[in-house]
């Protein structure tokens, strides 16, 4: 984590304590930290945690306030926090090793035990998941801050420049890892990223840890906040050293080494041009299942081509035929009627001018494409297990622990109503305590329905949305309008949902970060589908398409999309600096 990510979430309002502590001391904390404690920030920063929590945890003393900032993150523990008023809270802590402004600190964190630690630890297990997936990537992945210094990279990218611990690279500047004579490119390549959002399939020389050379494909995008100023990059590298060397054998001579082509784990097909195949290596027999004599001399379109989408195929390969270079994914079909997918680069290879042949060569992405598959259907999962945990909690407070607060103020008032011998000073003690219940019950109530609105299960989303736009209309800084047009009919509740969260989702942006006078929220209905128009005339921000991987452009669009792609809609923004921002969702019907 850098400076600059750790000063945006603490000007976040999240529902979890926060603080950063630098030799033994807290250097920063968060809102809610302040909140709780009922300190103020002079009377924290720069003291030791002991002087806020006390010396009995759960966790043995020695341990609980360790300074040790080399360590790993720390599993989660219990802590006793007493606030300034003298009130008791049990929570949740969780240390993390950052740099924060070049030093070495801590990231220490506090959640409420009795309603957030099953929900953690759910999350927990499935960002374990996702960053398994992450790390068996075929393509390496790193991560770096503006500078170009290394805050992240997967177990391929580790493999590829013959390292065994990611711990080696972070940290280091990524020019380390590429040849000197290539840096002037490799900053040319950065600047068209900043230029165009991304800058695709570069090839560049990269050197491994034992100083060898080897090739690469680099495709680069900026990474930026949410106020959309570039923080780092993404690189996601390929190592093409072996198919650059296929490729520049064939290029540069005739008489190519066939021995070469029979041993590439690469699937490569040599056809004339008249289309007819004049060669096929080991690596295509056995990815297609059709051996060799079976496939010398015929055209297109070959046995591994795929009606449904022959027209498509047909296209890339006269694509290929007509520019002399192509390079798309392809799905085929083997001979056993199995499907597979590879990322086809078609080339001409000519000899004194005259074309000689072209070059087929295949890189099998099936299990590639399986696996960002089954990473949407963890992130579904996941935000289906988030509703459904929100759901429970909020049923939890308002039938639960919110009746039970209103019972006590029910027992205060019949106590009061009677003065059964109570002096002025009781009385008046038992008002302020019955003042204070109603207030937390009111907080209750608050969180219940932001976590889960009882109006939208029982009275559907049109209400629900009212619910919401009345109170974004009641703080009396934007004025939000609901418009609703077409046969309006009741939908099923998974859209109803989707919908909603889209919406509270786009109007706390819009709050917190648009400086927005007026939004207009607009339903439109159609005979087969529905739009959801949220408008603002706020500041708008440059916006690009984000990525699966949500380390990649604005994380609450990218949870947008993702609940939108659940029913099978779309997303798309139009906004600009200084013109307000449109979000449309549309859904079948």
């Amino acid at each position: 984590m850098n400076t600059l990510f750790i000063d945006e979430l603490f000007n976040c309002d999240l529902p979890f304590l926060l603080c950063v502590i630098q030799d033994s001391n807290i250097i920063k904390a968060n809102r809610e930290f302040l909140k709780l404690s009922g300190h103020s920030a002079n009377e924290i920063l720069g003291k030791p945690l002991t002087d806020i929590f006390v010396n009995n945890a759960i966790k043995p003393q020695a341990n609980l306030f360790y300074s040790d900032t080399t360590s790993q993150e720390e599993k989660p523990y219990v802590a006793k926090l007493v606030s300034k008023k003298g009130d008791t809270y049990y929570l949740l802590r969780t240390d993390s090793v950052i740099q924060y402004e070049n030093r070495s600190a801590l990231l220490a964190y506090f959640t409420n035990i009795s309603l957030r630690k099953e929900i953690e630890f759910r999350l927990g297990e499935s960002n374990e998941k996702l960053e398994r997936m992450y790390d068996s990537l075929a393509d390496g992945v790193t991560v770096t801050d503006y500078q170009g210094r290394i805050t992240e990279i997967n177990g391929r990218a580790v493999s590829l420049h013959g390292y065994s611990n990611r711990r080696e690279m972070i940290g280091s500047s990524a020019y380390n890892f590429v040849a000197p004579f290539d840096h002037k490119r490799m900053r040319q390549n950065i600047n068209n990223a900043l230029l165009k959002g991304v800058s695709r399939e570069v090839a560049f020389t990269f050197i491994r840890k034992d100083k060898s050379e080897f090739l690469v494909e680099l495709t680069t995008s900026v990474l930026h906040n949410d106020a959309g100023k570039a923080i780092g990059f993404i690189g996601v590298t390929r190592d093409i050293t072996q198919r650059k060397l296929y490729e520049e054998t064939l290029r540069n001579s005739e008489r190519f080494n066939a021995n070469l082509l029979s041993n590439s784990p690469i699937p490569i097909i040599v056809i004339n041009p008249d289309t007819s195949i004049r060669y096929v290596n080991p690596a295509l027999e056995y990815i297609t299942g059709y051996k060799s004599h079976e496939l010398i001399g015929i055209k297109f379109p070959y046995p591994w081509w795929i009606n449904d989408i022959y027209n498509e195929t047909k296209r890339f390969h006269q694509e290929g035929i007509k520019k002399g270079r192509a390079k798309a994914e392809n799905i085929f079909k083997n001979k056993n009627g199995n499907i597979f997918r590879v990322e086809n680069t078609f080339i001409a290879v000519p000899d004194k001018r005259q074309l000689h042949y072209y070059i087929s060569s295949w890189v099998d992405i099936t299990k590639q494409i399986k696996l960002q598959e089954n990473m949407r259907v963890y992130i579904r999962e996941i935000t289906r297990a988030q509703e459904d945990e929100r759901k429970r909690i909020a049923r939890e407070l308002h039938d639960e622990t919110l009746q039970t607060l209103i019972g006590l103020c029910m027992d205060i008032d019949d106590i009061t109503a009677a003065e059964s011998g109570l002096s002025k000073v009781n009385l008046r003690r038992l008002g302020e305590f019955r003042g204070k219940i109603r207030s937390a019950a009111e907080e209750i109530r608050r969180f219940s329905h932001e976590l889960r609105p009882e109006v939208l299960d029982r009275f559907g989303l049109i209400p629900s949305l009212e619910v919401l736009i009345q109170e974004l209309t009641s703080k009396g800084l934007i004025n939000c309008e609901l418009i609703v047009s077409g046969n309006e009919i009741r939908l099923k509740p998974e859209s109803e949902l989707v919908l909603f969260r889209i919406t509270q989702e786009a109007l706390n942006n819009i709050r917190k970060h648009a400086e927005a006078t007026s939004v207009v929220v607009e339903l439109v209905f159609y005979n087969n589908e529905m739009d959801l128009k949220i408008s603002d005339n706020g500041t708008g921000f440059n916006y690009q398409t984000p990525s699966i991987n949500p380390q990649i452009g604005k994380v609450g669009i990218m949870g947008m999309k993702e609940r939108i792609n659940q029913c099978n809609g779309t997303l798309k923004i139009n906004t600009k600096p200084g013109e307000g921002t449109t979000i449309i969702a549309r859904l079948p019907l």
